[in-house]
């Protein structure tokens, strides 16, 4: 956001002409208020969405410079942000949207299972899924994915790569 342009000027000179870098500075930046938000409200404080309402076209910015770039936990990072928003607000289909546009990026279309390298990530987006397909009533699908998400996970219990908390 441009009120972080001075301040990421000042602390990072050599990097103040560099683009990319300022993109990344951004990114990484939306990400980790993305997961704040997302653990503030998951503990209660539901005033945080007012703030989110706010920063979603930063955001969303941040999500699509972050699949741009291939910065795959800033994805979901970003996402976390959003999702109690577009929840809590009606905007289902917003938040729909923004799922299924990221997939593409974590899913394996063959099996449904993670690219490789991004299991993480994927968990964390097909938690989203099956939310979503539980929520529009489709069980079966819903289902699918739940036990998808228990078949990794039991097999990476032993190795402790178990994904971050999404909330409920």
């Amino acid at each position: 956001p441009w009120y972080f342009r001075d301040l990421f000027e000042q602390g990072y000179p050599a990097e103040a002409g560099n683009a990319a870098a300022s993109r990344r500075a951004f990114v990484k930046c939306m990400g980790e208020f993305g997961n704040y938000y997302c653990n503030q409200y998951v503990d209660g404080h539901r005033e945080v969405l007012s703030i989110v309402s706010v920063e979603e076209d930063n955001l969303l910015a941040a999500w699509r410079l972050a699949r741009e770039h291939g910065w795959w936990s800033s994805v979901i990072e970003t996402m976390q942000g959003l999702r109690s928003l577009y929840q809590e607000t009606g905007r289902e289909g917003a938040w729909r949207r923004l799922v299924e546009n990221a997939a593409s990026d974590f899913i394996d279309p063959e099996t449904e299972g993670p690219l490789p390298g991004l299991e993480i990530e994927w968990r964390v987006l097909t938690e989203y899924r099956a939310r979503l397909a539980r929520s529009e009533r489709d069980l079966a699908r819903g289902e699918h994915l739940q036990r998808m998400i228990t078949e990794w996970s039991r097999n990476h219990v032993q190795d402790n790569s178990l994904p971050i908390d999404i909330g409920t």
